[in-house]
């Protein structure tokens, strides 16, 4: 078993402070950092991928590192964005639309987080 023990505070991570933020956490301030929220067209993916892959600043930033069998694969925010959008311009091109159900049968891979990304894009349901 491996064990390792993260420290709460990362002076690289975008949360600076566990404890401060829980603290003084409110509602109203973390919906003031979802713009999408206040328009009824929030959508987990911009939220997640796009909306940092179309900040200059981060998006080249590293944001999905994948290892298997020794090989390491990392995806910025960019790649993310690009892929994921081809992959659900795919599936609309195949008829999937809001509401309908998708499997994914395939090994894990950067593919599989590309796809569950497109299906979100969509409203697409994947398993």
């Amino acid at each position: 078993m491996i064990k390792n023990r993260l420290s709460p505070e990362n002076p690289d991570a975008n949360l600076k402070s566990y404890y401060q933020v829980y603290r003084g956490f409110s509602w109203n301030m973390i919906l003031d950092l979802f713009p999408s929220y206040s328009t009824n067209m929030s959508n987990i993916v911009f939220e997640s991928v796009d909306r940092w892959a179309l900040d200059p600043k981060t998006r080249n930033r590293t944001a999905l590192i994948f290892e298997c069998a020794g090989e390491i694969q990392r995806l910025t925010y960019e790649e993310l964005r690009q892929e994921s959008s081809r992959m659900a311009n795919l599936l609309v091109q195949k008829g999937f639309s809001r509401g309908d159900i998708f499997l994914i049968c395939s090994k894990p891979c950067p593919d599989v987080y590309n796809m569950a990304l497109a299906c979100a894009r969509l409203g697409v349901r994947f398993c």
